[in-house]
């Protein structure tokens, strides 16, 4: 069983601007003209929701700006795909300017790691630091005070960054240089001074990616924001923050009180607000080996991320659920069984779409639909199926038609696609049998009485129902 969440390793970077994955190639190129247009002190919002891929982006961003920097650590031919791939796409529509370009220095900084902290100016100064390991001389930095130095220092002692998870609990228990860092009136100046004196190396201008900063905690997230804004605002540098807009909002609001304007807040601290641009959902679903076709169960899988407005992660989550759970019952759907003696089979390639999909959107909803008290998720993922009439077309009783129709003096009744879910929903998910029986026939499907039993076997994923041999 493996996952098919298309996570940003090192691999997956490299190999999904290869073969231009999701699309996002030209938005890349893109970004990077935008970011070397910047010449002041700006600070960038990259909008979109969790799971939508602001983590992949910033960091292939990030990947490419160092293929662009001459003076970074990169072979010449992993520098050679990112210079010569603009001109080698077959669509002529867009390049990219090389003329003008300046060199950037990237840095990422996962707020989230960090969130335990006491100080985010300390960690986000290693994430630098760590950064220019390999090229940069410690020693050759002038600071005004020796807690800065201190700090350099002790790096110095113990041989460079490499072990540096190890040391920094040594390093950033002296309550005293500590509580001097914080405080130091001159801390503004020192900052600038090491940025500037680290750029002297490497490049014209640093970016620094702050991910991750919508999950951490309120405190530090404020704390992060304000300290950026008082100590970090210099011509040559600027702050890309991807994060989720309403979830960060609430964050501030957690810290200041409910009553708090956390729109206006964040508008002191960001200059552009960007939304990550969109995918290419037929290369992602390439991406993670899923193939959608016009049968039954892609065209319901296909209603469901749109009902729910899926994003990336939880589409990779959704599809990989399904197939576990489902996919017997699919394939035995696809072999043409008679559909007329195994409502189970059909039940299946109906109901359990829905039940992954609301055990990943909100589980108190999920319960809700279990419980017999809320069908609304089930009709509006089939009012939202390309094909939903062919799908329910099982389950109409004799002289039943969901359009007008008479045929050889033979009057049709005509009933909606809501009415035959609401039945379906009625006799598995509420189980309203007719005393004495233990079956019951819907259309021309019989439905047995323990067939809720079995899809929720299904969607447990402990069963011999499941299948556990996918990719």
């Amino acid at each position: 069983m493996k996952s098919n969440e298309l996570l940003p390793t090192a691999e997956n970077l490299i190999k999904a601007f290869d073969g231009d994955l999701v699309g996002r190639n030209k938005s890349l190129y893109d970004f990077v003209t935008l970011l070397n247009s910047i010449e002041y002190d700006c600070s960038i919002a990259l909008e979109g929701y969790w799971g939508s891929g602001k983590t992949f982006f910033v960091k292939q961003t990030q990947m490419l700006l160092n293929a662009l920097n001459p003076f970074t650590d990169l072979e010449d031919d992993e520098r050679e795909r990112f210079i010569n791939y603009p001109h080698a796409v077959q669509d002529s529509s867009w390049g990219f300017c090389f003329d003008g370009l300046r060199n950037q220095v990237p840095i990422y900084y996962d707020a989230w790691i960090n969130d335990n902290d006491s100080d985010p100016v300390l960690s986000l100064v290693l994430s630098i630091l760590s950064e220019f390991e390999s090229e940069f001389d410690f020693k050759d930095v002038q600071f005004n005070s020796d807690a800065p130095r201190q700090l350099l220092n002790s790096l110095i002692s113990i041989g460079g960054l490499g072990n540096i998870k190890l040391q920094i609990p040594q390093i950033l228990k002296s309550e005293n240089w500590l509580s001097e860092i914080s405080h130091n009136k001159n801390i503004h100046n020192e900052v600038k001074a090491f940025l500037d004196s680290l750029l002297a190396e490497r490049g014209d201008r640093l970016v620094i990616f702050i991910d991750e900063l919508d999950r951490c905690s309120p405190t530090y997230a404020v704390k992060l924001l304000e300290r950026i804004k008082h100590y970090f605002d210099n011509d040559r540098i600027t702050f890309v923050f991807s994060i989720n807009t309403e979830q960060l909002q609430y964050t501030i609001k957690k810290h200041y009180g409910e009553g708090f304007n956390a729109s206006r807040y964040l508008d002191r601290f960001f200059n552009l607000r960007l939304s990550l641009p969109p995918v290419n959902m037929s290369r992602y679903y390439k991406s993670i080996n899923y193939y959608a076709s016009s049968d039954w169960s892609s065209l319901i899988n296909e209603a469901v991320i749109k009902t729910f407005r899926f994003e990336l992660r939880e589409i990779a989550r959704y599809l990989n659920t399904v197939k576990m759970a489902a996919s017997k019952s699919i394939n035995k759907f696809n072999r043409g069984v008679s559909l007329d003696s195994d409502g189970g089979t059909i039940a299946t390639v109906i109901f359990i779409p829905v039940l992954v999909a609301l055990r990943i959107y909100d589980a108190k909803t999920y319960r809700e639909f279990i419980n017999g008290n809320n069908p609304q998720p089930l009709l509006d993922v089939f009012n939202n199926c390309a094909d939903a009439q062919s799908i329910l077309e099982w389950f109409l009783k004799k002289n039943e038609s969901f359009e007008p129709l008479s045929i050889n003096d033979t009057e049709y009744s005509e009933v909606s696609v809501n009415e035959v879910l609401m039945r379906l929903y009625n006799l598995i998910i509420k189980e309203e049998y007719t005393p004495r029986y233990s079956r019951e026939l819907i259309g021309r499907v019989v439905i047995y009485r323990n067939t809720k039993e079995y899809l929720l076997k299904q969607i447990s994923l402990i069963s011999n129902l499941i299948e556990l041999e996918v990719d």
